[in-house]
């Protein structure tokens, strides 16, 4: 469901953090009046101000010095990435310098490079050797179904019924 209501934003870019900074610190604005004129609402206004306060900004100073230290996104926790710069680079390399080229599978590649001391999955390098466009060189060959396969669906086959009752002239049609 999506909300119109310009107050239910939730997050805040490195601008509206600078516009109220400066609303703030140069006018006599309250918050509300500055979450209304910027739609946020009045808690994260001061919210962002306050922390902009932590982070070293000073309202008095003249001219305003808003650096982008302020307003900044902060570090997010989390599960830190397997898939880095130095982790695709190690794939690529390997995935190039098989003297096969193109005939490794992801597996193949994954055991060399947790070996080198990336412990990644398949999946992982599927999905950067896709990115980097890099696939294999030798087309699969795939079968078509047998000669005599095409000749016995030819032939009708007898039903059980018909053999149990030794009449084979009931034979079912494929």
């Amino acid at each position: 469901m999506e909300h119109n209501n310009p107050m239910s934003r939730e997050k805040s870019d490195e601008a509206m953090r600078g516009a109220i900074l400066a609303l703030k610190a140069s006018t006599t604005w309250s918050s509300s009046e500055i979450s209304a004129v910027l739609g946020l609402s009045v808690r994260q206004v001061n919210r962002i101000y306050s922390r902009c306060l932590k982070n070293g900004f000073d309202p008095s100073v003249r001219p305003l010095q808003i650096n982008n230290s302020f307003v900044s996104d902060r570090l997010r926790s989390g599960r830190p990435k397997k898939r880095t710069e130095e982790v695709e680079q190690a794939i690529t390399e390997n995935f190039k310098r098989d003297s096969r080229n193109g005939e490794k599978s992801c597996a193949d590649i994954v055991a060399e490079i947790t070996q080198a001391g990336h412990p990644v999955s398949s999946t992982t390098v599927w999905k950067v050797l896709k990115d980097t466009g890099l696939r294999k060189s030798k087309p699969i060959k795939k079968r078509g179904p047998r000669s005599k396969m095409k000749e016995s669906a030819a032939e009708p086959v007898p039903s059980p019924y018909a053999l149990a009752f030794g009449r084979p002239e009931e034979a079912d049609s494929v």
